[in-house]
Formats: C-alpha cells, structure tokens, sequence
C-alpha cells in the first residue's frame, strides 16, 4: 500500500520511519518532509494547510491511507476535506480537533464530566483579565455575574475569580465573593501556538504584562484571542498518547517532555527540549487511575458531545502530591474530589521519590495522595515525544490506525520493546527567539542500524545538497538502552556525533530518572 503523511518535522520523520518498516507498505511519501525524511520516504513540495491539493495528489496518486502529524491542519478540517473526497485518512475531524485547538473548550469539557484539572477562568476581553488578575493586589475586580459556561456552548463570563476544584466542582465561596488568585499563575492563549503559548508568573506585574503579551500584543497571533488564567499546579509532568477509536483507548507507553529552554526547566517555554520513555513515576497504580477517571472519560465525553474522537489524543497529565494522614489509612474517610473521582492513588513517601511531599513534623504523614490531573490534550502525536514512543512499539502501525479508523481498536493489544528511550533535541542558537538558518551539519553518516536515531525536525537542502539547519528544533538525537539511565548516556554520547554552528541543547533532559 502507499501512505501519506502531512507534515515535516522530527514527529513527522518518526512516523515516515516507523510506517516504512511494515511489511504491507510499499512506498511512504511526506508533504512537505525535511532533508532527512527524504531518506525514508518520498518529499513532495506542497504545504499542511493546502488541503485540496493534497487531497487531489492523494487521490492521483492511489494513496491508500493518510496520516497527518500536526495540530493546524487537523484543527483546519483536513481530516473533513479528505473524508469528503472518499480517502483514507488518520485523524479526528475538525470538530474533535478542537480539544486541542480551544483550550477554553477543553477545561469546560473536563469541568462539565468531572475529569481532574486545574481551577481556572477565561476571558475573552483583556480589561477583564487584568482587572480579575487585580485581585492579586488585593483590589476587587468588577464581577458581572455571568454563569460560567458549559462545555462546547461557547459562552464566558467577562471577569470572575477562580470557582471551580480540582475536579470541576464549585469552590466553597460559589463565586458569590472574591476569591483572589493566588501566585504564581498559569496564563495560556486559548489556540494553536506551537507548544510556547503558556507563561508561568511568579508576580502580579508580571500576570499583566503576560495579559498585554498574549491578548494585546497578540505575541501567538489569534490563539490569544482569548485567554485561559490557570490556577498553578506543582508535580511530576507524565505524557501519556493514546489511539482512540471513537470509543476505545489504546494507550502508549508514557513519556516526560522537558519544554523549557534551559537547564533545570528555566526559560521560555518551546516546542520540546527532550524527552524519555518510559516515566518510573507513572505506575500502573497511577495508570489504573487515569485510564478509569481521564482517559476513557474523555473519550467518553466527546462522543457525547457529538464530536467523536478518532486519531491520537495525548494526555499532558501532571502528578500532584500532598501528605496523606496515617490515620486515613486505618479506615478514616478522607476527602473525595467532586464527580466520584476517587482521592486519588495512596503511596508511600519513599516511593513518591526525592522532591515529593514531606512527611508532617508530629510524623502522622507516612504516605502521599498522588492525583492525577490533565495540564492539557493535544489532539495528535505529541512532538518530541513520539521520538520516544514509536521506536519501542512493537505492533505494525499501520494495524493500528486502520483499526482506529475503522472502529476496530478494541480487538488490538499493544506492544512495547521493554527497554527505555531518551531524545535529546539539537537546536539553533538563539531559539525560540530569534536564530538563523542554513548552517551546515556534519557527522549525520554516523547514525544507521542500531540503537540511535536521529530524526530531523528542521532541516533543509542547501543548493549543493549539503543538509543545512532549517528551524528552531534542528534534530532528535533518540538511544535506546536497557535502563533509563543507560538511555539517557547512549542519547548524550550520540549528540556529540553532530555538530553545526550555533548547536544548542540542554544538558539535563531525564535527569528526574534518577529520582525514582
């Protein structure tokens, strides 16, 4: 069979490379691809959000299955175009899309079916914004008294304080009173911004300034149209990407994404740093969790909505923690979150790992309630972690979209190569603010068969044929190896093969493995 995929970076020459390893593909081609794609699949020069042309090569060329990669085609209705031109295609449609493309959306759906997230407000008028974010100062913001919407209506409140928990339930003062936000505060621009449309401020100033930033300045263009205040969450960040069917989930192994730029998660955010496979802290106490009160809950949830979900829905799952009384553990009822989650997965301190909760000083606190809470979706394979995850599935790929595709998925078991993954991302000088382009790359010819891959994210031709650097995230250097640690030193030995001017990478991508 022939396959497409849409898209042309490091996610995008991962799956290239994992469709061309099955036995019932015959040729994979990639619109636009990269320098490096080329290696394993046919380029062809036409853009993700050319939908019609697309469809048309497609259907010229007898495509049999299609599979985009990232988010602004399938928010875009690719998925509806090739559907409606009778082709094969892997993705959710425009309208399951938007748990991705509206992050308003995606916190009302979560409130509306219970599903653990953090408490946050959104606005869709900067004024309002800053004079809720005044409550910081201790000032009163003006409150209109208008509902929080329900999921998929569309309908905000102008200004109001944070009124919901952890699970979607009204906080004690129902909004009646003002509820200050407390710092620090998570701001994020409702749309698509390439991963980097979120702030963390540490201050009131700082809030505000991140306001004019996204709803003024319009820094991530019209996905700061309107703006979702969060409140902040600490924990151990797990990704978790599932193949959904509609009404199954199939999920992956897990990841850790590492989005700052600098060591020791400093910075501005951007579209990945690294990542690796699996996370000692997602345990299958956690798993069980997760699968019963997020995952098929949120499947569940579009699809009554009337937007069934087909295609990849990556779970951005953070691990909260706090000090679980040893009375509690002698049968003492503790608190259950709102929308019949239970409290959560009890373990003990020690197994929490170093930066966890402490036990209580009086030394009643030996254990800790983990709970789960969903930081975000993405609405497709997420980008570095697919660099990860697909080397250790073991299924053929192509099984298992068709069986997405065609409702099937509940009869697929998948499989994953028991040993652990790191990648290390490579990138330009100066990213994700400015950097240039076009700079040579040497020592590529060192990757072939084995246990290191390199998978290109931005990287071009030059008009001698040299690869030369082409973008932000320039390459994922991924190793496999038998523990994560061994990964871990594979991957970093690996980056020192490559070199191009201005090479950027952090240092410490996996360096929490030794937590556990």
């Amino acid at each position: 069979m022939k396959v497409l995929v849409v898209g042309g970076g490091g996610r995008e020459h991962a799956l290239c490379a994992k469709l061309a390893q099955s036995p019932r593909v015959e040729t994979v081609y990639c619109a636009p691809g990269n320098a490096g794609i080329f290696a394993v699949a046919r380029c062809v020069p036409i853009g993700v959000m050319e939908f019609d042309r697309l469809a048309s090569f497609a259907r010229e060329e007898g495509i049999d299955l299609t599979v985009v990669g990232p988010d602004d085609p399938l928010a875009g209705g690719i998925v509806d175009v090739f559907e409606a031109a009778g082709l094969r295609v892997f993705g959710p449609r425009k309208n399951a899309a938007i748990l991705e493309a509206s992050k308003a959306f995606s916190k009302d759906l979560m409130k509306k079916y219970h599903i653990p997230t953090a408490a946050y407000e959104v606005f869709d008028d900067a004024q309002a914004a800053l004079a809720y974010l005044g409550c910081m100062d201790g000032t009163q913001p003006g409150r209109p008294g208008v509902a929080h919407a329900g999921a998929g209506d569309g309908a905000h409140a102008s200004a109001r304080c944070l009124t919901t928990d952890a699970a979607g339930g009204a906080l004690p003062d129902g909004g009646a009173g003002v509820n200050a936000p407390k710092l620090p505060i998570v701001l994020k621009a409702d749309g698509l911004a390439l991963g980097k449309g979120v702030l963390i401020c540490q201050t009131p100033e700082e809030a505000r300034q991140g306001v004019k930033a996204i709803m003024q300045d319009k820094e991530f263009g019209e996905a700061g149209n309107k703006l979702v205040v969060e409140e902040f969450l600490t924990g151990r960040e797990v990704s978790v990407l599932a193949f959904v069917d509609g009404k199954t989930v199939r999920t992956m192994t897990s990841a850790q994404d590492h989005k700052r730029i600098g060591n020791g998660d400093t910075g501005p955010n951007t579209g990945g740093m690294g990542t690796f496979s699996p996370s000692p802290f997602y345990t299958p106490e956690i798993d069980a969790y997760c699968q019963k009160y997020i995952f098929q809950p949120t499947v569940d949830a579009m699809a009554k909505e009337g937007r069934p979900f087909t295609g990849i829905i990556f779970f951005g799952l953070i691990l909260t923690q706090e000090p679980h009384d040893a009375m509690e553990m002698q049968g003492i009822a503790s608190p259950t979150p709102r929308g019949g989650a239970e409290a959560g997965v009890v373990v003990p301190v020690a197994a929490a790992g170093r930066g966890g909760a402490s036990p209580a000083s009086d030394g009643a606190a030996r254990h800790i309630r983990i709970l789960p809470k969903v930081l975000e979706y993405n609405a497709r394979f997420g980008d570095p972690e697919t660099q990860v995850v697909l080397p250790r599935l073991q299924n053929d790929l192509v099984d298992v979209l068709e069986a997405c595709i065609d409702g099937k998925l509940d009869s697929v078991e998948l499989g994953f190569d028991r040993r652990s993954a790191v990648c290390v991302v490579l990138a330009s000088g100066g990213y994700p603010g400015h950097y240039e382009k076009g700079f040579p790359i040497s020592g590529l010819d060192n990757f072939g068969e084995g246990d290191c891959y390199v998978f290109h994210a931005g990287t071009a031709f030059d008009k001698d044929g040299r690869i030369v650097t082409n973008g932000g995230r320039v390459l994922g250097v991924t190793a496999m190896g038998d523990t994560l640690q061994e990964a871990r030193q594979n991957a970093y030995a690996a980056t020192q093969w490559i070199d191009f001017k201005g090479k950027y990478q952090r240092d410490d991508i996996g360096r929490s493995i030794d937590d556990a």
